[in-house]
């Protein structure tokens, strides 16, 4: 099956790993990024400390990097002026 642009990030996902964990773990990235990185989202006060703490290690456990320096080919598909939908 492809994803299109996904592929990649599709393929670079541990395959023993639960959906319902890559899809919590998948937001944490999209809110790591969206707060400017790790320390942003912990002084967004978003998220408490403690959660933020042992969401970014379980991130590293699952894909063997911190979720500030994973990008999986994403960053390559988009332009700054492209919508996506």
């Amino acid at each position: 099956m492809s994803y299109g642009f996904l592929d990649e990030v599709m393929r670079s996902m541990p395959e023993s790993v639960s959906g319902s964990r890559l899809q919590r773990l998948a937001g944490w990235w999209v809110m790591v990024n969206a707060f400017g990185g790790f320390e942003g989202l912990v002084a967004s006060g978003v998220i408490k400390k403690t959660a933020a703490y042992q969401t970014r290690k379980e991130f590293l456990e699952v894909f063997g990097v911190d979720a500030e320096k994973w990008q999986a080919g994403i960053s390559q598909q988009f332009r700054p002026d492209a919508t996506l939908f």
